[in-house]
């Protein structure tokens, strides 16, 4: 018996990732600012938020946790409090 493998790259191929985080960052954005902050500014700080958690995670800490706090920790670089669960 014979198997054929198809191996398929998903991240950025075949699924466009940043196309829905692009589209998710807006969604959180426009629901949760409530103080008309600056939109690029507060997508800027999300990726040296996130870009850390990453860091974190790939060093062992425990994924959700970091990965529901930081949007609560990207708002409250603007001064806003924000569940980060809720976002």
């Amino acid at each position: 018996m014979s198997y054929r493998v198809i191996i398929f790259d998903l991240d950025d191929t075949v699924l466009d990732f940043k196309a829905g985080e692009k589209k998710g960052l807006a969604t959180v954005f426009k629901h949760f600012n409530t103080a008309m902050l600056d939109y690029d500014a507060w997508v800027a700080t999300y990726i040296e938020i996130n870009a850390h958690v990453w860091q974190a995670i790939e060093k062992g800490a425990e994924s959700q946790p970091l990965l529901n706090q930081r949007f609560s920790e990207t708002f409250a670089a603007f001064g806003q409090s924000i569940d980060g669960v809720a976002a």
